[in-house]
């Protein structure tokens, strides 16, 4: 088979082998879609070099169309081709990280919950060395965290929550100066201005701190340490409130979470510290 992908895709027209490649897809050639495109990035690889901006842009194409035809694939086909595509783009460390975020949900869905974790602290271990945001890196922290609780890692998975709250902790924004995106986007001038942005950066960090919250109280729970579950999951509610509304996923989860631990409570007799 692999003969015949040489044949249709000559290394002399990189031309060719993306038009080979857009066509084996329309055919429903799947695997033999993935080979082309595969020829496709060495190709680029031999004419622009490791570092090009062409390789890396393609590279990020491909790594999307990889997630994309590997999920019609069976397992061990889509974990494979994955594994593949890492080889290929190891260089890009950038295309590299969204790689394992990939291959996390891949082996999660499939309950290989160790190797979802591997890769998830891959995700955070490439965000650290790329030298992104502390958003970034929180964001990851809250997904290992996911991974060492499916494992039933509770107290390390607890640990990375924290972590990711005490990471934004910093970045919170002030209450007075917290604005909600929708009176930025009544025109198309303001949408785009400098404030909308930082208004987006700012619901961003609470959104990945409320979270945290929420990952940190399911931890308590899951402990067993019931009062802390309900003082994260309330102090998490009123936190997402005062920011976010009442009406958005997070806040609507963090109180349902609260309603929850509440009922819990007044169920065992638990008594409070005001």
């Amino acid at each position: 088979m692999k003969e015949a992908h040489y044949q249709q895709c000559p290394e002399s027209s990189l031309q060719n082998i993306d038009e080979t490649s857009r066509k084996l897809q329309e055919q429903g050639l799947k695997k033999e879609a993935l080979d082309c495109l595969q020829l496709g990035l060495l190709k680029r690889k031999e004419l622009y070099g490791c570092k090009s901006a062409e390789l890396q842009n393609e590279c990020k194409r491909v790594g999307k169309l990889f997630v994309e035809i590997c999920k019609t694939l069976e397992f061990d086909e889509g974990i494979d081709y994955l594994h593949k595509a890492l080889k290929i783009v190891k260089s890009d460390r950038r295309t590299k990280m969204h790689i394992f975020q990939l291959l996390a949900e891949l082996y999660f869905k499939a309950k290989h919950h160790f190797m979802a974790l591997k890769c998830a602290r891959q995700v955070l271990s490439l965000h650290k060395a790329l030298g992104d945001g502390e958003i970034d890196c929180a964001a990851a922290m809250l997904n290992v965290c996911f991974h060492l609780s499916n494992m039933k890692k509770h107290e390390a998975a607890l640990k990375q929550a924290e972590a990711a709250i005490e990471l934004l902790r910093s970045k919170m924004p002030r209450p007075n100066s917290m604005q909600t995106i929708r009176e930025y986007s009544d025109t198309e001038s303001v949408a785009e201005s400098e404030t909308l942005s930082t208004v987006k950066t700012d619901m961003r960090v609470v959104e990945v701190v409320a979270l945290g919250y929420h990952n940190a109280g399911v931890q308590f729970e899951f402990l067993g340490d019931i009062k802390n579950c309900y003082y994260i999951f309330r102090h998490g509610g009123e936190i997402a409130s005062q920011f976010l509304g009442q009406d958005h996923t997070i806040t609507e989860m963090l109180l349902e979470s609260t309603r929850c631990t509440a009922r819990q409570i007044v169920k065992n007799g638990i008594i409070l510290e005001i």
